[in-house]
């Protein structure tokens, strides 16, 4: 593999995370799955941080106060009070941006399985309803969470780590924890075809493996943009399920799903005005209005 394809293979996965962005906000019927969860996380983190400005920060800033002030400085005392709030609420936001990411993947496992199943029927014509029970789902969701979990305590571990080894280890960080972003972005797509996470991850060899890195990469920049980045996650996971259906999994020309060998290329069907007579490409109208 040249160095060229290889860089090419690695943009066209990160190209996965926009596509997928943009894939779940242009389908409505999508917006249901991810606005429960959402709602019950952020309910949660708004209640948190209430809970902790009136029980610690704001008494906290009081006793401040009344020291400063028992000292004669009462101006200086009502700026550190000030500056005391602004500073816990800017760490806090900071804080819950990487939290409400995680709870919001974790509690919105089951609907963005669904929502998955839902996509993958309307535009790869999968079955809706695959053979899995609601304890699949469950058990899938646990993996998930311990998956994320341990990515985490890589992260955390990695992070401590760069200072050591400065512009090396960032990369590194970047690469490694991308690569797991990738495959927990990809995982429910996996469940539908009874793949576990260790099944999954062999799925991805050769030029595939450059290309959910790069997909897990963009993922794990855009995540790391404060209060805005959950919005992106519900869009992710549908990028992960256009990677593995279109890299892994590609559609043949006129129906089925037939798995690649490692590191060969999917043949795309072909282009509109190509089929043979007769044949209509699918979700187009026949002359009669017949959609088929």
């Amino acid at each position: 593999m040249s160095v060229g394809n290889a860089f090419n293979d690695f943009l066209r996965g990160c190209g996965y995370a926009f596509r997928g962005i943009k894939g779940f906000w242009v389908h409505p019927s999508l917006w249901h799955y991810a606005v429960i969860p959402f709602l019950c996380v952020k309910a949660l983190c708004s209640l948190l941080l209430y809970v902790l400005m009136q029980k610690f920060v704001i008494p906290f800033g009081a006793w401040i106060n009344e020291i400063l002030s028992g000292w004669g400085w009462e101006g200086l005392a009502g700026t550190v009070e000030v500056i005391i709030h602004w500073t816990f609420i800017i760490m806090m936001l900071m804080v819950f941006t990487a939290v409400s990411n995680m709870l919001f993947e974790l509690f919105g496992a089951i609907f963005f399985a669904k929502m998955v199943r839902r996509f993958e029927h309307m535009i790869y014509r999968r079955p809706l309803v695959p053979d899995i029970s609601f304890g699949e789902d469950i058990w899938n969701a646990i993996t998930c969470g311990i998956y994320a979990t341990i990515t985490l305590l890589f992260t955390i571990v990695l992070f401590i780590i760069s200072f050591f080894f400065p512009v090396v280890a960032q990369i590194v960080t970047i690469v490694l924890i991308g690569y797991r972003y990738g495959i927990s972005y990809c995982s429910e797509s996996g469940f539908n075809r009874k793949l576990s996470l260790w099944s999954l991850q062999r799925q991805f060899r050769g030029a595939h493996k450059l290309t959910l890195i790069g997909f897990g990469v963009a993922v794990f920049l855009l995540l790391m943009i404060p209060l805005i980045s959950i919005i992106f996650i519900p869009g992710f996971v549908i990028g992960g399920t256009m990677l593995v259906n279109e890299e892994c999994f590609p559609p043949e020309p006129f129906g089925g799903v037939r798995q690649l060998p490692p590191g060969t290329a999917p043949q795309l069907p072909p282009a509109y005005g190509q089929q043979q007579l007769g044949q209509i490409p699918f979700g187009e109208m026949s002359r009669n209005g017949t959609l088929r």
